[in-house]
């Protein structure tokens, strides 16, 4: 069991979509001390998983962190959006995936047949 696996437990089991927690409370959650590195180096609470334990914790929960402070000491966890979790591991993106929602088609539009018209590439034009 991960040092971090209580995080991802209070991580999974809060009803926010956002949370900020100071690194004190970040301790008592684990129950342990912060390495020295979470409390001087951004890339400690970076939203990577490769090799990164405590990252792992907060992702695997659904949840990735923004606005690092370490004048306040304190991180924000937000909920990442919810998506279907059928698969064992979501594939990566791909240029169509990123590009889904991204055209709208008029109501009454019929995009199966040719309307007629020509597209003038070069000039931008119908």
């Amino acid at each position: 069991m991960s040092k971090y696996a209580p995080l991802n437990e209070f991580l999974r089991s809060c009803e926010a979509h956002r949370i900020s927690l100071d690194f004190v409370r970040v301790e008592q959650i684990i129950g342990a001390p912060l390495p020295k590195s979470a409390f001087s180096h951004a890339a400690w609470w970076a939203n990577n998983t490769e090799g990164h334990s405590h990252s792992r914790a907060w992702i695997e929960a659904g949840w990735h962190t923004e606005n690092l402070s370490f004048e306040k000491m304190r991180i924000d966890f937000i909920r990442k959006r919810l998506r279907d979790t059928s698969s064992a591991k979501a594939a990566k993106p791909t240029l169509w995936g990123a590009l889904a929602g991204t055209v709208k088609i008029i109501d009454g539009s019929d995009i199966t047949h040719p309307t007629g018209e020509i597209w003038d590439a070069e000039g931008g034009i119908l």
